[in-house]
């Protein structure tokens, strides 16, 4: 007698829910608090920097009233690095108790020269935070090696600082950034759970310099192999400054709890523009203010504007690389030049969604058979687009040198399918 077929005991039936965060950093709280309106910008989570806290208060009060969780930074690891002390990140309130020196180790030691970390504990006790990054530093600086033991430090008197501001319910994460070789080898890491396994933290929150949204194969395996590793710390892990297909690699790897990344920005970084003793301009050298990019997340990548616009002239190229979610861009590439944020905060939520709906142990199978299989199929599909060049005359040269990034995009896409089909 044929009976029904019982699958085994709900192996993979577990889902555990994944986090996304937003840092709203020095975008506009206007254009935000207008997307947030129209029900565009439905974030879960943000971070919010120190500096700009005050300009986005509206915002941010809107958001906790839906209950969306606040984490304040506050910018300590970019205030003790002379060339990233300049700008917005000097208007953090605690900038002025140097007298316009960076923050240093002397400010942070058993005897400070003055009380930053008090400063940062009444700060967020006044304000609508659920959770403030502990005061740590960049572990590559060069001109001081013992920042992770200060640090250690700092955390502890941050919670001592809170429960007297009457900031008890705010809860402390530490945000660890390091080299990725640093976090990949043994020794690095142990060095790290040794010395924060008591420290009294909530998340631990993992910005890796050197690691990208596009990060190659190999880089991309170690950093989930680092990951994993600092689980012995038992405590959730947040990949800070990570988005796109490596962040969506490690939480499908289940190497990461949370990924954090800012508005179409902020999905990677790199230290090593962190001068320690000269200031980011220096005599000759000026900043040009970066060009607004467009998000494909559906094939790991941003384009300028005009570099869409090229794309778009070749035959056939706008349905494949216009958005196709009538409910983000329902102009389809139109709505994609015209609302850049509104598109990356739904495609990027997307992504994210997508990976929480499913169990955990079919998690990455699902990302490399249905989401990067995806992702790699349109940049593919994008390198043989043969954009018109006697339509762009003055912009052959740079359409030509499109081609070859996209090509090499593709080809680092398909070498990580292949090598974390391999790592599975």
């Amino acid at each position: 007698m044929a009976g029904n077929v019982v699958p085994f005991p709900y192996l993979n039936s577990h889902t555990t829910p994944i986090g996304q965060f937003y840092r709203l950093g020095d975008d506009g709280s206007r254009a935000l608090a207008d997307l947030f309106a129209s029900g565009d910008f439905r974030p879960d989570r943000v971070v919010v920097d120190a500096s700009r806290i005050d300009k986005q208060l509206e915002l941010i009060t809107a958001l906790r009233k839906r209950s969306v969780e606040i984490v304040l930074d506050p910018k300590t690891a970019e205030l003790a690095a002379l060339g990233r002390f300049e700008g917005r990140v000097q208007q953090a309130p605690w900038a002025a108790l140097t007298s316009g020196g960076v923050l240093g180790p002397d400010y942070f030691g058993h005897s400070p020269k003055a009380d930053v970390i008090g400063a940062i504990a009444r700060f967020a006790a006044s304000r609508p935070i659920d959770a403030v990054l502990a005061p740590t530093h960049w572990l590559g600086d060069p001109n001081f090696p013992k920042w992770l033991e200060v640090d250690f430090g700092s955390c502890i008197r941050l919670r001592e600082a809170l429960d007297r501001e009457g900031g008890k319910h705010i809860a402390i994460d530490y945000l660890l950034i390091a080299p990725h070789t640093f976090l990949q080898s043994t020794e690095g890491r142990n060095q790290i759970v040794q010395r924060l396994r008591d420290a009294p933290f909530d998340s631990l929150w993992v910005r890796a310099s050197g690691l990208k949204n596009n990060a190659a194969p190999l880089t991309t395996r170690w950093h989930i192999e680092a990951l994993c590793g600092l689980h012995e710390i038992e405590r959730p892990i947040i990949a800070d400054y990570l988005g796109g297909m490596t962040g969506a690699a490690m939480l499908a790897f289940g190497a990461a709890s949370a990924i954090a990344h800012g508005i179409a920005k902020l999905e990677g970084f790199d230290a090593s523009d962190w001068r320690f003793n000269t200031p980011r301009r220096v005599e000759g050298e000026s900043l040009h203010k970066s060009q607004t990019r467009i998000s494909l997340v559906d094939m790991n990548r941003s384009l300028t504007v005009k570099e869409l616009q090229w794309l778009a002239n070749a035959r056939g190229a706008r349905k494949h690389i216009a958005c196709g979610d009538r409910e983000c861009c329902p102009n389809g590439f139109e709505d994609m030049l015209r609302y850049p944020r509104r598109h990356f905060v739904r495609q990027s939520r997307k992504l994210v969604d997508a990976l929480m709906r499913v169990p955990d142990l079919k998690r990455a199978e699902h990302f490399l058979d249905h989401q990067l299989t995806e992702i790699e199929r349109r940049a593919r599909f994008v390198t043989k687009l043969k954009p018109d060049s006697n339509a762009f005359p003055e912009a052959a040269d740079n359409i030509k040198k499109l081609g070859k990034r996209l090509f090499n995009h593709a080809e680092n896409i398909e070498k990580v399918h292949s090598a974390l089909e391999n790592f599975r």
